[in-house]
């Protein structure tokens, strides 16, 4: 049933994270962490987000810009640091109640959140919302929600959207590599499990980048976070023991 959950996890992720640029470590973290500890989702899930940072990074060249990223970049570095922290000393459930109390916020946003686009926007944000990545990122592997509500406000061309969020991304899983292995949160038990599970995560990516091309994506993202809002709230309601 765990192996079921997360497969299922792993080709729902995979395809919003092909056709949206992003809501890889947010959908999969958010199913998985029902049936699998926090500790043990975060190295598990790190494998295929690399992998598929170089992907759609490969995809997306000609839009890549790193100094629209730096200051996020720079950011994420005490705000991971501090995720760590978090990460290393808390117990699962808090970290679980972390997970859906973000998904919850992301998820409203997204769904009833109304903002204007505006050209530029101070560096200091930048670096605000790479912080708050880094402590989401470092503690419960979740960088994107704040940096994506920055890029959202700055970006009318939804692959130069993505190039960013997968540069930022990219960026957060060299710095976190590291720390995870010095925590000694990687196995090769969850290696195999990796590999045995690509297909299904590649598969899924391939028919996100399709449907991103030849279908508008509104209606899926809106169901997408709809169920994000539902997990996220299931989740609360779990870490607060309100539920079983």
């Amino acid at each position: 049933m765990e192996l079921l959950a997360a497969s299922f996890a792993v080709v729902l992720a995979s395809l919003l994270m092909g056709l949206a640029g992003f809501g890889f470590a947010i959908v999969a973290i958010s199913l998985m962490s029902f049936v699998w500890p926090v500790r043990q989702i975060v190295p598990f899930l790190f494998v295929y987000n690399l992998c598929i940072n170089v992907v759609l990074l490969t995809q997306l060249r000609s839009y890549i810009k790193p100094s629209r990223v730096w200051p996020q970049a720079a950011g994420f570095i005490p705000g991971g640091l501090l995720g760590l922290m978090v990460l290393k000393h808390s117990p699962d459930s808090t970290l679980k109640l972390m997970i859906g109390v973000t998904l919850v916020i992301f998820a409203v946003w997204s769904l009833w959140g109304r903002v204007k686009t505006v050209s530029q926007i101070s560096k200091k944000w930048g670096f605000t919302a790479g912080v708050v990545g880094g402590i989401l990122g470092g503690s419960v592997y979740m960088p994107g929600p704040p940096v994506i509500l920055l890029n959202s406000l700055t970006h009318t061309n939804r692959f130069a959207f993505k190039a960013d969020l997968q540069t930022y991304f990219l960026f957060s899983n060299l710095f976190l590599v590291f720390a995870y292995a010095d925590m000694g949160l990687f196995s090769l038990e969850l290696l195999k499990v990796n590999l045995m599970m690509a297909p299904l995560m590649l598969g899924g990516l391939a028919a996100g980048s399709i449907i991103c091309r030849h279908v508008s994506d509104q209606r899926f993202k809106r169901i997408a976070h709809g169920l994000i809002l539902i997990i996220g709230c299931l989740l609360v309601l779990r870490a607060l023991g309100v539920v079983g």
